[in-house]
């Protein structure tokens, strides 16, 4: 058995008057996650464990089966483990965001959706810039990047950009949680204002592009028994407050990322289980994560369906999962494999 998981990140929404008290999931034309629905079971997840915040770093982990509170050290050794960047001790990883600044206040928490290769220009024009043998900034994917530091103090508080459009940038600032943090916090802080000058005329910011991973999966899905697939464009669309785009991210996950693994891989002789869900919602209205439980549906090859024969947040509800948390779902997902 092989297994894929479909996470639309912040897919999952609240009732929206213009849609006639409807959700994006209810109004977006979704045929094969629906099919999928009526093939599988359906239930609610609630991927954020009490004390966290809900970010996609938490709700992630808490999709994949790990115990939050144990493991979690905080979005940057995630994204250098993913890069293939090892720490050493006295050395601390943050996430390393290029956003966008107009008239001092925070325009976009992605840089206008910059592309990898613009990205990947920018990141490395700051390291040879900014660089040195106690700091190095490492590039990943779109606006998502990696600033490692030695003997840096991590009790710092940071503000996720995307929680916070429109904000004038320097009230949102890293600030120390203690005394002996605020040498690391001043130093990151100058780092974030001497990169912004840096960068305000470099000419990789006169241009944007980015796309594409149902194909990627299918082939990983060849040799390997796990694969997971995260979409990110929901969430931009729920933070950027976007009604009609959000519906749109939908009905391209389904056409574009779901309906070729489904039938892909419902012509080989393995079952493939698949699963499609969001990580946590990005309601539009608020325009920031929340905390509330999100739907998801499993589709075991062979197995009894439930009832549910439509994929959303209320028809879920319905499943005959129930409400899990935790590491319930993976449980489910796999159940006793021994992958």
């Amino acid at each position: 058995m092989k297994y894929v998981v479909i996470l639309g990140d912040g897919m999952a929404d609240e009732p929206i008057d213009s849609l006639g008290n409807k959700t994006p999931l209810q109004v977006a034309n979704k045929p094969t996650i629906d099919k999928i629905a009526a093939l599988g079971r359906s239930g609610m997840l609630n991927t954020i464990p009490e004390g966290f915040s809900p970010g996609s770093e938490i709700a992630n982990l808490s999709v994949l089966g790990y115990d939050v509170a144990d493991v979690f050290e905080g979005r940057g050794s995630l994204e250098a483990a993913s890069m293939g960047v090892s720490l050493e001790k006295g050395e601390m990883a943050m996430r390393c965001n290029l956003i966008c600044i107009k008239n001092e206040k925070i325009k976009n928490h992605s840089a206008g959706h910059i592309s990898n290769e613009e990205a990947a220009e920018l990141i490395e024009f700051l390291n040879n810039k900014l660089g040195n043998e106690n700091i190095s900034f490492y590039h990943g994917v779109s606006y998502r990047h990696l600033l490692k530091m030695r003997g840096g103090n991590k009790n710092l508080k940071c503000t996720p950009p995307h929680d916070v459009p429109g904000i004038p940038f320097r009230k949102v600032m890293i600030k120390a949680l203690s005394p002996d943090a605020q040498a690391t916090a001043d130093y990151l802080n100058e780092l974030t204002l001497r990169s912004q000058e840096l960068l305000e005329n470099h000419p990789v910011n006169l241009k944007r592009a980015a796309e594409g991973k149902a194909q990627a999966a299918i082939e990983a899905l060849r040799t390997d028994d796990f694969v997971y697939v995260h979409v990110e464009a929901s969430d931009e669309a729920g933070h950027d407050g976007d009604v009609p785009l959000k519906i749109k991210t939908i009905e391209y996950l389904d056409a574009r990322i779901v309906k070729p693994i489904f039938e892909e891989v419902s012509k080989w002789n393995e079952p493939v289980t698949i699963a499609v869900l969001p990580d946590h919602p990005t309601p539009c209205a608020l325009r920031t994560h929340t905390c509330n439980p999100v739907p998801f549906v499993i589709y075991h090859p062979g197995e009894t369906p439930d009832e549910v024969t439509t994929y959303d947040e209320f028809a879920a509800r319905k499943g005959s999962y129930g409400l899990l948390k935790g590491n319930e779902f993976m449980k489910n997902l796999i159940g006793n494999s021994n992958l």
